[in-house]
Order: structure tokens, then C-alpha cells, then sequence
């Protein structure tokens, strides 16, 4: 969240700065800096559960291959199908589609039936969270590019998940559901008030900070000077002014004498 309420602040950045990506990258960091925020705090919980993938797919798939994970969960046949370990590891992972045998799927139409329903909700819960948590559309080509290639990730995770244990399938579906409620109950609900506060619009990079300064002192100076001018302007006048009273008085005076001996 806090990376999308800095995006009005990237944006004009990059309009700022356009052409010029060496500045573009000094100042977004320095406004990732000025608003506590670290790029790379929202991949923090996608490489956690990494592990726990991994650990989950080997237990599965060791569990699987000892026949011991053969029972049912909801409409799924087995958690540990519908491909085996063996298929898995010699490339042949979704064997259990094709060929057809006499019209119909290797392991029968019901149960590739119900083995094909939990990759399409995987997709589609993929597509809803991608949605959900996708930021701001951004002009930048690069980022376009990120976000076209991202369109497809969900045909690559349904794609995966055919020649996966079930069991891996479900754990991935149900981390999309609790990962995409979250983020609507953060975003719409307001159960969570934003990572960046509201005087983080006011934000202005450092080098327009000292830009208009250096405005700012370049007018107080200009407005000295301008006063001093105008000082001198006035003093300039008051002494014409004396001088030109000066002058009238001993006209006067000379005229006053003149009428006296007369």
C-alpha cells in the first residue's frame, strides 16, 4: 500500500525528469527515503513462503509414492494425483491427459474431471489476486513490459499445477483466497491506515527543494537591491527639493531688499 500512495509522487518524477533515468533513479530513492519506504519489503512474503512450497511438495510427493495418500478430499480423488512421481520425474507430468484410450482419458473422464477443476480455480483465483494487488498503470515501457509478461504468470501457474500432487494445488488456491481477502479488507474496509501519511503528498525532491531556494534568494536579493534604488531615488529628490527651496528664498530675499532702498 505504501508503494501505491507514492505513485502520484513517482509519476511526476518521471514527467520531471523524462529522458533523464539516471536522475529519475537518485530521486525516487530519495523519496523512498523521505517516506520510509523499502521497494523490496512487499517480495518479503512471497519469499517466505518459498520454503514451505518446497517442504510441502517433497512431503507430498515422497508420501505419494509410498501409497500412502490415496484418500479423497472433497471432489478430489487423491491428494497425492493425479500424476505419479515417477511421470513427474521423467518429464512426463501431465501423461495422465494423454493419450486418449478408446475415446477417453488415461485415467477415466471422472476423475480427470475433478483433477482439472482445482488448476482452473487456481487460475482464476491467480487472475483476481494479480487484479486486486496489481499498482497504478504506469507509462514507463519498461514497466509495461513487466505487467504484460505478468498477464500470462497465471496460465504458467495453471499449467504447473497439472503435473504437481493435488495436495500443492490446494495449499496454492488457498494462499491466493486468504492473501487476496486480506488486501481487500486492508484496502476497503479500512482495517489498516495507510503505510504513508497524508503530508507525504507535500513531499519534493531534494533537488527542487534547492531550486526553490536558490529562487527564493535570488527575489530577497533582487528586493534589496530594488529598496536600495529607491531609497536613493528618494534621497535624490529631497536634496533637489531643498536646493530648489533654497534658490526660491534668497530670490525672495534679494527682491525684498531691492524694494526697501527703493
Amino acid at each position: 500500500m505504501a508503494m501505491q500512495n507514492l505513485q502520484p509522487q513517482l509519476k511526476a518524477i518521471q514527467a520531471r525528469y523524462a529522458g533523464n533515468q539516471e536522475r529519475i533513479q537518485l530521486e525516487t530513492a530519495r523519496l523512498y527515503k523521505q517516506a520510509g519506504v523499502n521497494p523490496l519489503a512487499g517480495c518479503l512474503p512471497t519469499l517466505a513462503t518459498i520454503p514451505v512450497w518446497i517442504g510441502l511438495y517433497q512431503a507430498l510427493s515422497n508420501v505419494a509414492n509410498e501409497g500412502l495418500l490415496t484418500e479423497g478430499f472433497f471432489w478430489i480423488p487423491s491428494l497425492g494425483g493425479p500424476t505419479t512421481i515417477a511421470a513427474r520425474q521423467s518429464g512426463a507430468g501431465i501423461s495422465w491427459l494423454f493419450p486418449f484410450v478408446d475415446g477417453h482419458p488415461p485415467i477415466g473422464w471422472h476423475d480427470t474431471i475433478c483433477y482439472l477443476v482445482l488448476p482452473v480455480l487456481l487460475v482464476a483465483s491467480q487472475f483476481v489476486s494479480m487484479e486486486i494487488m496489481k499498482p497504478p498503470q504506469s507509462t514507463d515501457p519498461s514497466q509495461k513490459n513487466t505487467q504484460l509478461i505478468l498477464k500470462f504468470l497465471p496460465f504458467m501457474i495453471g499449467y504447473f499445477s497439472l503435473s504437481v500432487p493435488s495436495g500443492l494445488s490446494i495449499y496454492w488456491f488457498t494462499n491466493n483466497v486468504l492473501s487476496t481477502a486480506q488486501q481487500i479488507w486492508l484496502r476497503k474496509l479500512g482495517g489498516a491506515k495507510p503505510a504513508v501519511n497524508e503530508g507525504a503528498s507535500g513531499i519534493i525532491t531534494a533537488g527542487r527543494a534547492k531550486r526553490s531556494g536558490a529562487q527564493s534568494g535570488q527575489g530577497g536579493e533582487r528586493f534589496k537591491q530594488l529598496k536600495e534604488e529607491e531609497n536613493r531615488r528618494k534621497a535624490v529628490k529631497a536634496l533637489g527639493a531643498g536646493d530648489s527651496n533654497g534658490s526660491t528664498t534668497s530670490e525672495d530675499e534679494e527682491s525684498d531688499d531691492d524694494t526697501t532702498e527703493e
